[in-house]
């Protein structure tokens, strides 16, 4: 795998933007008045932004220093890249990062934007322009804390070594729940279940009897994959796209692609690992202590989340809801960590 490219995708919105805002507003009031279907995924802290963006990018550019070029996602919007050299980016480290905009992922299908929908866009992603066929897809929320190998997330070219394991299912179950979910949406909220999109994506691939679940943690894909299944079935990727705000009837691309390879013989799952670790708001005033006791974030985060024993990625979940003052403590304890990477203090390879 060393002599092949890898790039890294990341989906990025600022939801401080007026003008994003106004527009959101704007199609959410317009499907209420046309459709009866209701959705629960408006909420601000979806959009929020709080700068981890930039953290995101330097965990990447130190800890996944393998990657060729970061293509980051947005609609009309740029972080302030400028940023990452307080976090010891170089400028030739900067020149990684591309900014693609909705627009050139969206294409013949523009009629289908503007969405503010992660699962439309990641419908999509495909289509970065200059995209390497190996890339790593990855939520700003989501920081590599240790350095990682491309072998760490494929197992030889065209393979992908998810974080995912195999759980049994009933396909006529989850077409029943579907129908299900189709009508109770006239009537109330329907909250569009994470596995639930997993399962669908298992159903589209024809798996009959076992599901992928997914981590959430960096996603490496094979695009070729992804670009083959849709290019014979054009009518799936627009009606997969075309959901503005998140749905019920919407699968992972991601777990389609791994569903495809998986019948192909070309994907090795590796379970959970209990490598990733996910922080909510309400938990970093623990965190933070933690640290403030000595700890570094390493030692800190098994004691936060039990699941996680080996530290190597984490997410911070609804970073917004947290103080103004956990928020400049959480990015401090980042920072701490990137630069300790950076300077190759002892956090080896996991």
């Amino acid at each position: 795998m060393q002599d092949v490219d890898i790039d890294a995708v990341v989906t990025w919105v600022d939801g401080n933007d007026p003008k994003l805002n106004r527009k959101r507003d704007q199609f959410w009031k317009q499907q209420r008045q046309s459709s009866k279907l209701r959705s629960t995924l408006r909420g601000s802290t979806r959009y929020a932004n709080n700068n981890e963006i930039l953290y995101c990018l330097a965990s990447i550019l130190i800890n996944a220093a393998f990657v060729r070029r970061i293509h980051v996602i947005t609609d009309q919007q740029r972080p302030q890249l400028e940023a990452l050299s307080e976090l010891g980016c170089s400028a030739s480290e900067l020149n990684k990062i591309s900014i693609v905009d909705h627009a050139e992922i969206f294409g013949d299908l523009i009629d289908l934007a503007p969405t503010f929908n992660s699962r439309s866009i990641e419908s999509l992603i495909h289509r970065t322009p200059d995209l390497a066929d190996h890339f790593l897809y990855m939520n700003d929320d989501f920081f590599i804390l240790r350095p990682t190998l491309p072998s760490d997330f494929f197992a030889a070219p065209g393979v992908p070594r998810p974080l995912a394991r195999l759980r049994p299912y009933s396909r006529s179950a989850h077409r029943a729940k579907l129908k299900l979910l189709d009508i109770a949406s006239h009537f109330r909220k329907v909250r569009p279940g994470f596995n639930d999109a997993n399962r669908t994506a298992a159903l589209t691939a024809n798996l009959r009897h076992e599901f992928l679940s997914i981590e959430h943690a960096p996603y490496p894909l094979y695009r070729p994959v992804i670009e083959d299944f849709f290019a014979r079935n054009p009518g799936l990727l627009r009606r997969n796209a075309s959901y503005r705000f998140r749905h019920h009837r919407q699968f992972l691309v991601q777990a389609l692609a791994w569903c495809i390879g998986l019948k192909q013989g070309r994907l090795v799952p590796c379970g959970s690992g209990k490598t990733v670790c996910h922080v909510k708001a309400d938990a970093l005033s623990a965190l933070i202590k933690h640290h403030a006791a000595g700890l570094d974030i390493f030692q800190a985060l098994p004691k936060i989340d039990s699941d996680c024993e080996q530290p190597r990625f984490l997410c911070i979940q609804s970073l917004d809801k947290a103080t103004r003052s956990e928020q400049e403590q959480l990015l401090a304890i980042l920072r701490e960590t990137l630069l300790r990477s950076r300077r190759g203090a002892p956090q080896q390879h996991a």
